[in-house]
């Protein structure tokens, strides 16, 4: 495994069958926003299925999914029925389609990449790259939680923190094996660096901890990745496969506008291991001096990158 990397995770698969083939015949010049795929040769047939389920053990398929698709390659890909993939998307019966034009043909040398952000609601917003390296039509799946009725292994702590002038007190947020520090005089910015104050003199806090097989099931842009960043010395690390032991979610906004940044006295955020897991890299129990890699989500590039050890 090349790269094996250590985060919070594990697996839960649903198993879906159907899988639409479309038929190539007759003759279109292109593909419009109200294409047909049936009647285009230009189109090959369905590579990727993409279907939205509740992450609850049989969990029913997510309806009224709305997609945000980005990536290098979102442009040379087609949905079922909407034209481009690329944008914008309203996904209705819990199923994505994405098809290939014939010279877009992906194959191992030459895949073609995209990513999804996926909201619905009543559910945490989800994140998933996909690659398609061949013509072999598969199912993949994305699980989703419910915020209300969560799956067994995720525990989500909300607090409001009261501020004075813009500033907090200390105090330390839980959620299952999940510790939040706001220390001591910490402020609050938005994505501009501009301070964050509200008439309600707080800042709420949402804390959710992913655990077990429901971490690698939801892990933010899937298990594998192509473009996961070491920032400690500035260098791309894909292609690399996660063996997630677990993550945390950190939610914040003043106000209602989402805190993109701390002064220096900062925030901090502990997670604790399971001591009968198995490191993969020692296929030894975890032990004290082991160096597991600490990784962030970045939630606007749609990237992991190593902060620490």
């Amino acid at each position: 495994m090349k790269g094996s990397n250590f985060k919070i995770a594990a697996f839960l698969t649903a198993v879906v069958a159907g899988i639409a083939i479309f038929a190539a015949c007759g003759k279109i010049s292109d593909i419009q926003n109200d294409l047909s795929l049936t009647i285009n040769p230009n189109v090959i047939s369905i590579p990727l299925s993409i279907q939205f389920t509740d992450a609850k053990p049989g969990g029913d398929v997510v309806d009224n999914v709305t997609v945000k698709v980005t990536g290098q390659d979102a442009g040379k890909l087609y949905t079922g029925s909407a034209g481009t993939l690329a944008g914008t998307h309203q996904v209705k019966g819990g199923i994505l389609q994405v098809a290939v034009k014939k010279k877009d043909v992906p194959t191992t040398s030459a895949p073609l990449s995209f990513t999804l952000e996926i909201d619905a609601p009543g559910y945490m917003k989800a994140y998933r790259t996909f690659t398609i390296a061949d013509e072999t039509a598969r199912m993949e799946t994305v699980s989703m939680v419910n915020i209300q009725s969560p799956p067994p292994g995720v525990n989500t702590k909300t607090a409001t923190v009261k501020t004075q002038n813009a500033v907090a007190s200390s105090v330390t947020i839980d959620a299952g094996n999940a510790s939040l520090f706001i220390k001591d005089g910490t402020s609050f910015f938005d994505s501009l660096f501009n301070p964050l104050t509200s008439s309600a003199n707080s800042v709420n806090v949402e804390l959710s901890y992913f655990d077990g097989d429901i971490a690698k099931a939801t892990f933010p842009g899937g298990i594998t990745s192509n473009t996961a960043l070491d920032s400690l010395h500035g260098k791309i690390l894909g292609p690399i496969q996660f063996t997630p032991i677990g993550y945390a979610i950190v939610r914040m906004d003043v106000g209602g506008v989402n805190v993109r940044g701390f002064s220096p006295q900062g925030v901090g955020l502990t997670l604790r291991i399971d001591p009968n897991m198995v490191n993969p890299n020692t296929n030894k129990l975890v032990m004290a001096g082991d160096q597991i890699p600490f990784w962030s989500f970045d939630e606007t590039f749609k990237v992991w990158f190593i902060v620490g050890f």
